[in-house]
């Protein structure tokens, strides 16, 4: 009895699963979507189907999603599509091509009608293979006025009589694969607005533009004073009429926080008339820079032109951070600022004036560090610095028309660096020099000068330099406060080794260590020095006098010094209150030691004597 109970229970609950899951074998015919297509949603518009006025051959009076289903050409005296619709407009020109007549107005334009809400434009070739044309309008290709959101995807606007893009008072604009060519105003215009809140900012993205040939800039942007975002990359503006980038801030406006952020990467502006990029900002704006594979190459200005105005000191806070990136064949300099720079990996050359030309409102502001840094035949010179402090770390200057590096009023630190072949002085520093490590070769100037400051400098090399003897030397000072060279090179000079003087008040002098050989004058010169200290000096081999004080020079102290070969003399100390000893000179043409009447100098001996000399401050004759 139970047996059968529960077979009928077990086919029972069988039954009521199948009811359930329903039939297992799917219905015949193709499988179908059981939602609705966009279309059913929103609807999309044809453009081609739309009536225009006595404007626009077609005119947009509703926000909604419109596309193209065939080219659409102009009327004179007509915008081609006329958008008076405020909230969200979207046209997929569908590859199709939006042709201007002689005459014609713009080719799509929309400016937010008075007193609507946020509205939006977007704008786009829904077939990311190819570029739907926007051509031909006597106006611009695309216009927009007070629209807050604007987007342009995958369009050509080419050969318009004004500006291929202009965006007027928008807040954010995204541009992506947009290609303006040939236009005759700017390729793209933009003028941000002019009352955003003090919170507000604006925010452009530029990616994948190609603006060339156009009669004005291939980018122009006046910004507001309220905050401003720039992001470009991937981008190529070149051969343009007015420059590749140009971005100022309008100086009419009142202050506010300022263009902010300006961001570059692998962007290419070249063969511009005019800069490659411009960007003109008030001294008081707190701008970050950056760029990152930058390339801007013969262009007939500078190829990177950074200008500050306004009263303030250039720019607290901010800061232009250039990395991996290439200034070369431009008509003026390959940089050129009044902002602070940070330079890495980059590469300056063949600019008709200076590879970088940077200057600052007073000596002592941060205005330029360079990191492993190229600045090759410049036609004016390498580095025109000043006023402002500027570093230079892992430095290649040469083959310049002036000077390697040459700074007018502030200071140069210069560490592992070379400044060769250039075609005057290889440093050239009015203020204070420190130099690390670094070398200067066959420069046709002096080596390295300083004027009218301090100088430190470590394992520095000045090696082949100079043309004019009377004027040139290894390391020149003149009118300089002090100097100090540990373990300094000069070799093979035409002029002196090293030579320092003064007519505005004595030098004070230390050189520990210090070799200077084989140069066509004496190997130190010094004049004007007071408690000048030499020790453990050689010279050797140089045509003149191995160590020269003259006789305004007081007080110094000439110690455990060599004098070697030195065809004018050995050691000759000729002014009041120095103290020479433990000093060795041999072999030199015009006698070994010459001392003034007041000059303390140990006795000296031969080299006969020197087995039973018992004074370790003897100086040695041999």
């Amino acid at each position: 009895m139970n047996h059968h109970v529960t077979r009928a229970l077990c086919v029972l609950c069988l039954v009521s699963v199948s009811a359930i899951a329903g039939p297992l074998e799917p219905p015949q015919g193709p499988v179908r979507s059981t939602m609705k297509p966009l279309d059913a949603l929103e609807p999309r518009i044809a453009l081609n189907d739309l009536m225009g006025d006595e404007g626009a051959t077609v005119l947009v009076t509703a926000p909604g999603q419109y596309y193209l289903r065939g080219d659409l050409v102009g009327e004179p005296g007509k915008h081609g599509i006329r958008i008076v619709a405020g909230g969200d407009v979207r046209i997929d020109l569908n590859g199709f091509s939006l042709t201007g007549v002689p005459g014609s107005l713009n080719g799509i334009d929309m400016t937010r009608p008075a007193g609507a809400g946020a509205s939006s434009l977007r704008v786009r070739c829904a077939d990311g293979s190819c570029r739907s044309t926007i051509s031909g309008w006597g106006g611009d290709g695309v216009r927009t006025e007070n629209v807050i959101y604007c987007e342009c995807t995958h369009l050509a606007v080419d050969n318009n009589r004004g500006n291929g893009i202009t965006h007027l008072h928008g807040e954010s604009i995204i541009h992506r694969d947009i290609a303006t060519r040939s236009n005759d105003g700017h390729g793209v215009c933009v003028v941000t607005p002019p009352d955003l809140a003090p919170t507000q900012r604006v925010d452009h993205n530029w990616v994948g533009q190609k603006s060339r040939n156009n009669g004005r800039a291939g980018l122009h942007v006046t910004a507001s004073k309220k905050g401003y975002d720039h992001y470009q990359a991937r981008s190529d503006l070149s051969r343009n009429g007015e420059g590749g980038i140009v971005i100022v801030e309008d100086a009419t406006l009142p202050d506010g926080l300022g263009v902010s952020q300006i961001a570059l990467n692998d962007v290419s502006c070249s063969a511009n008339t005019g800069d490659g990029v411009l960007i003109s900002i008030p001294c008081a704006s707190p701008t970050t820079i950056t760029f990152e594979e930058v390339r801007c190459v013969d262009n007939t200005g500078d190829g990177l032109e950074i200008d500050a105005y306004g009263t303030a000191m250039p720019h607290f806070g901010s800061a232009c951070a250039i990395r991996d990136c290439h200034f070369s064949s431009n008509g003026e300099n390959g940089v050129r600022s009044e902002n602070p720079l940070h330079t890495e990996s980059t590469v300056c050359s063949e600019n008709a004036l200076y590879g970088a030309r940077v200057s600052g409102g007073d000596e002592s502001t941060q205005m330029l560090c360079g990191m492993t840094t190229h600045l090759i035949s410049n036609g004016g010179g390498g580095a025109l610095c000043g006023p402002g402090r500027f570093a230079g770390v892992a430095l290649s200057v040469s083959d310049y028309g002036g000077p390697g590096i040459e700074v007018r009023g502030g200071c140069l630190l210069l560490t592992d660096s070379s400044v060769t072949n250039n075609q005057a002085q290889g440093v050239l520093v009015d203020g204070t020099l420190n130099v690390v490590s670094s070398n200067f070769r066959r420069n046709r100037g002096s080596g390295g000068e300083c004027i009218n400051g301090q100088c430190v400098m470590e394992d520095a090399v000045s090696e082949f330099n100079g043309t004019e003897p009377e004027t040139d030397a290894g390391f020149l000072f003149t009118d300089v406060s002090s100097v100090i060279m540990r373990r300094c090179v000069a070799r093979e000079n035409a002029g002196d080794g090293v030579r320092a003087s003064s007519g505005v008040g004595p030098i004070r002098w230390m050189s520990p260590e210090m070799l200077s050989a084989r140069n066509t004058r004496n190997g130190i010169s010094l004049s004007n020095c007071a408690g000048a200290v030499l020790e453990r000096c050689v010279t050797s081999g140089n045509t003149g006098i191995g160590m020269f004080l003259d006789a305004s020079c007081t007080d110094g102290r000439i110690e455990r010094c060599t004098s070697t070969n030195d065809g004018g003399g050995g050691i000759w100390v000729t002014g009041a209150g120095h103290l020479v000893l433990g000093c060795q000179a041999t072999e030199n043409a015009q006698g070994a030691f010459f001392f003034g009447a007041d000059v303390i100098a140990a006795p000296q001996i031969t080299g006969q004597q020197i087995v039973s000399n018992r004074n370790a401050d003897a100086n040695i004759v041999y």
